[in-house]
């Protein structure tokens, strides 16, 4: 991934999200990012065990994570005042499974309270 702002280029790699479970370590398959035009070194993933995380691309790293929601993450989208997160949570067919939840969006309240730190809020899950 690389963000160009003038002679400032800044460039890494951005594989999966490790995950630790039982002392063991694995990766999760990113799903979809999504960056925040308004603050200019957020974005944001969605993994396909249902987290969404906040990063910044200049320090790389991480700025919180959102507790887990019921499904993998298929879409993100921030609108255009770089405000409210619309999370999509639906079965991304990645696994197999006989029963499948019901795909819902959700929309996260995204405000910048200080350089660097986020408040995120959330709409009601149920």
């Amino acid at each position: 991934m690389s963000s160009s702002s003038d002679s400032n280029d800044i460039r890494y790699m951005f594989r999966c999200h490790p995950k630790s479970t039982e002392k063991r370590l694995h990766l999760v398959s990113v799903n979809d990012i999504v960056f925040n035009t308004l603050m200019d070194s957020a974005f944001y993933t969605g993994d396909n065990e249902g987290y969404v995380i906040g990063w910044d691309a200049q320090s790389r790293k991480r700025l919180f994570e959102l507790p887990r929601y019921p499904n993998s993450i298929s879409s993100l989208s921030i609108n255009n005042k770089g405000q409210l997160l619309a999370v999509a949570s639906s079965y991304t067919y990645q696994e197999a499974k006989e029963r499948e939840d019901i795909p819902q969006i959700f929309i996260q309240q995204i405000d910048d309270v200080s350089t660097n730190s986020f408040y995120c809020g959330s709409s009601s899950r149920k």
